[in-house]
Formats: C-alpha cells, sequence, structure tokens
C-alpha cells in the first residue's frame, strides 16, 4: 500500500489528510483493514524516512522526492499486485475496468 499511497500524492501534487488518502485507496480498488488513518500514517512512515513523503501537519501529507526508478517500480509493483488480485478472483473495480496507474 506504501506505493499507491506515494503514488496518489505524486499525481496530485498537493497535501493530503489521512482521511482522503483512505477515500482514495478505497475508490482505487483497495481495502484498509482497521483503523484506516493509523493504517496510513503507519505506512507513510516508513516513506518519510526515505524522503519520498513529508508530514506538513497532523495527519496531513505531501510528496517529497521520488527518483524516476522509484516511481517506475512502484507503478511495476501495483500492476502486480492488480493481476493476481484479477487472477485469484478478488473484486476489485479498477481492475474490472482495466484501469492501471500511469507513470
Amino acid at each position: 500500500m506504501r506505493e499507491l499511497l506515494v503514488i496518489v500524492l505524486l499525481e496530485s501534487g498537493g497535501s493530503w489528510s489521512c482521511a482522503e488518502l483512505a477515500d482514495t485507496v478505497e475508490e482505487r480498488g483497495f481495502l484498509i483493514a482497521g483503523r484506516a488513518g493509523k493504517v496510513i500514517s503507519d505506512q507513510l512512515r516508513y516513506e518519510l524516512a526515505r524522503g519520498r513523503a513529508r508530514r506538513v501537519g497532523r495527519g496531513r501529507y505531501v510528496v517529497g522526492t521520488v527518483t524516476k526508478q522509484a516511481k517506475s517500480r512502484m507503478n511495476a509493483r501495483l500492476r502486480a499486485l492488480r493481476a493476481t488480485a484479477a487472477v485469484a478472483g478478488v473484486p476489485c473495480e479498477t481492475c474490472r475496468a482495466g484501469r492501471m496507474p500511469t507513470g
């Protein structure tokens, strides 16, 4: 999920709250188990340490520095995850619509 969160931050270019990120993750066909805000902040902590995301306020994040190679790798992981979910028959609106992240 870390990859998806960074991709969302990259595509938007703005500041996002945990609730907005949770809504976007679900719109893209992924489910968040547990408390969404806590899960997202925990996932972004890893990206904060690597400089790919920055915290600009309580529960608000913006994109940091993401190399072209890292962005490509993140998109590849998301495509592979969607393909695996589609093969396993896991319902995913994004997968069924054939939309993949671009980059």
